[in-house]
């Protein structure tokens, strides 16, 4: 995707951004909160008054359409295929902050408050002081900051040029950044790493609130019964597993784990028997299985949920 270093200040999504920016999430909670009070209302009046009920209900209509239009379309900006320019690649949270003729002061600004931004602050020292130290006040080296912001967009692989990846084009338009960075013990990589760092973080958030988890509750261990003997022969690898974020799964092994899932849940014969050369990724696909079948994971038959996985050890 070819995108040209020019920011359009009057584009449609530009002027969505601004107007996500200012209605925000506080009052997209009032606007739902009053549409629901104008519907209970609403109905009171329908019954006790009549007409004048339907009146409430049109009233409502309006705020109940602003707080789907925000969660729906503006609340997330997504980016099209057609981008030109890079307001059409920018994160609505920062994109929405930008005046029309955006100076480098202005750009630092605007990553104040915002998550992607906060990040970098505390795990690089990237603080919104900083960055609008090294910032200057002419519009005429913005330009700079949009190339230099671009090439790291792609760099990177992010989805969007976040608030990160701008504070990262800040620090890597000054000549002098590299010694800059040697002396907060850190360099650009480190910078560009956190940006992916941020980005894996968030997808996995957006991930599980698409498709959140049966965890069990806080009994979901017990089930499993106490087993001092069996604990001396084998180790109980869900332990190791249960707790985080669903990331030993790998695609490569989507069909294997299938298959096991199958096999283990099916009346038949329940033997499995993982084949592969030091490295193929049988561990991998050992710990997977564990983690799916503990972290109550969606596809997961109801007679495997919760189990747990022991390995045998050899005791000398």
């Amino acid at each position: 995707m070819e995108i040209e270093p020019r920011f359009n200040y009057d584009s449609l999504r530009a002027q969505k951004a601004r107007f996500s920016v200012r209605f925000g999430n506080a009052w997209h909670i009032v606007a739902i909160a009053v549409g629901i009070m104008m519907v209970l209302l609403g109905l009171w009046s329908l019954i006790e008054h009549g007409a004048i009920g339907w009146l409430l209900f049109g009233l409502s209509g309006p705020m109940i359409m602003v707080s789907i239009w925000w969660e729906k379309d503006l609340k997330t900006a997504e980016i099209s295929k057609n981008s030109k320019t890079i307001d059409d690649v920018m994160a609505a949270d920062v994109l929405g902050k930008l005046p029309r003729r955006p100076t480098p002061i202005d750009i630092a600004e605007a990553i104040t408050g915002t998550r992607a931004g906060q990040f970098l602050a505390v795990r690089l020292g990237l603080t919104p002081n900083f960055l609008r130290n090294i910032s200057v006040d002419d519009s005429d080296r913005t330009e700079q900051i949009w190339k230099a912001a671009i090439e790291i967009w792609q760099s990177t692989e992010s989805p969007k040029i976040t608030s990160a990846v701008l504070a990262a084009a800040i620090v890597k338009q000054l000549p002098q950044h590299d010694s800059l960075l040697a002396n907060m013990k850190i360099d650009f990589h480190d910078i560009e790493e956190a940006i992916r760092w941020y980005e894996r973080i968030k997808a996995l958030i957006d991930q599980y609130k698409e498709k959140p988890l049966n965890t069990g509750g806080i009994a979901r261990d017990w089930s499993f019964g106490y087993t001092p003997l069996l604990s001396r022969f084998a180790q109980n690898i869900s332990v190791s597993v249960s707790g985080g974020a669903f990331t030993t799964k790998l695609a490569a092994h989507e069909e294997a784990l299938g298959q096991m899932l199958k096999t283990f849940s099916s009346g038949g014969r329940q033997n499995i028997t993982l084949v592969g050369a030091d490295g193929a990724g049988k561990s991998t696909v050992v710990s997977a299985f564990a983690e799916m079948l503990i972290d109550g994971h969606r596809g997961v038959p109801g007679s495997l949920m919760y189990q747990q996985v022991l390995c045998w050890t050899r005791r000398r």
